[in-house]
């Protein structure tokens, strides 16, 4: 677990090449916040990274470990993947300042988000069939259309 919460990261370079993040603390940063904006994070593990605040814009998370990773409040806006990570328990996905509708429409038939916390997320057209929702926190959502809820 390393802990960078608080530091300026302006010029960190490579982080998006380290195969393991678990753990890591990159919230609150006083520069540097946008550190890991358009990274491709395919098949990384960042299992309890907290990322909070952060500017995820235009990353690529597709078959990451995002098991309990904290992105409370961060930009979002064209992240891609989400819906091809196998396991996104515990995920703190609320109050996001951009990138709402990340999960608007998407099939996560069978995935496992126990715990997970979608609050305000825009969830319409959403395919949650088989996927195990034990104490998910979906408070604000929109949610029309979504199927699999029964």
């Amino acid at each position: 677990n390393v802990n960078m919460r608080g530091c300026i990261l302006e010029w960190v370079r490579g982080i998006d090449k380290t195969e393991r993040l678990d753990g890591i603390d990159l919230s609150n940063l006083e520069q540097g916040w946008d550190v890991l904006r358009g990274k491709s994070l395919t098949g990384k593990s960042l299992k309890g990274a907290n990322l909070h605040g952060l500017d995820l814009s235009g990353c690529d998370f597709t078959g990451a470990d995002l098991s309990n990773v904290n992105m409370r409040g961060c930009w979002m806006n064209g992240v891609r993947g989400l819906d091809e990570t196998e396991r996104l328990d515990g995920i703190n996905l609320s109050h996001l300042e951009g990138g709402r509708s990340i999960l608007r429409g998407k099939s996560l038939t069978g995935k496992s988000l126990k715990g997970a916390k979608l609050g305000h997320l825009d969830l319409s057209g959403c395919d949650f069939t088989g996927a195990d929702l034990s104490n998910v926190n979906m408070s604000g959502c929109r949610m029309e259309g979504v199927r699999g809820l029964t």
